[in-house]
């Protein structure tokens, strides 16, 4: 029998607590699609997945400059949240190149709310990137669940980035 004192019972019962809720988060992925997704850390904006590198960033729109945001076709916005993707083919002796590729991203906040966002491509010269934009609160966490197959690939490339956005 196992005795256990009244003043310890708070201390313990906080401990399972703690333990069942990281036990109910799942494994590293937690999209709850079976991918094998990889986790950017927080100061992380980029992934290296050998012959492509995959660039990330987010922001919220008023912070691009107005010029920029007009020719994109955006709205300057403090509650309008930017993700961009960039996707390199890694050149023997060469620079990375970007690589036209089909880009889908599922986002959602802590709580779990699906925030839509549809991404498109922009080419710019001898750039390429992937923009998509969603509504967003102020503090509001979105964890952005990118999949990347590049044109003449058939491997998926996958990868979960967190911001925060203020």
């Amino acid at each position: 029998m196992i005795m256990i004192r009244l003043r310890s019972l708070p201390v313990i019962l906080a401990v399972l607590s703690c333990t069942f809720a990281l036990t109910a988060c799942g494994p590293a992925d937690q999209s709850g699609t079976g991918v094998d997704r990889y986790q950017l850390g927080e100061n992380e904006n980029y992934k290296d997945f050998g012959p492509y590198v995959i660039h990330v960033n987010a922001q919220t729109t008023d912070q691009l400059p107005a010029e920029v945001a007009s020719n994109l076709g955006l709205v300057r916005s403090g509650k309008r949240a930017l993700l961009n993707v960039v996707v390199m083919k890694k050149g023997e002796g060469l620079a990375d190149q970007p690589v036209e590729s089909n880009v889908q991203v599922s986002a959602a906040n802590l709580t779990g709310q699906n925030k839509g966002i549809t991404m498109r491509k922009v080419t710019e010269q001898d750039t390429i990137y992937y923009i998509g934009e969603t509504g967003v609160n102020r503090r509001e966490v979105l964890l952005f669940d990118i999949d990347v197959v590049p044109d003449g690939e058939t491997e998926k490339y996958s990868l979960r980035f967190k911001d925060k956005f203020y």
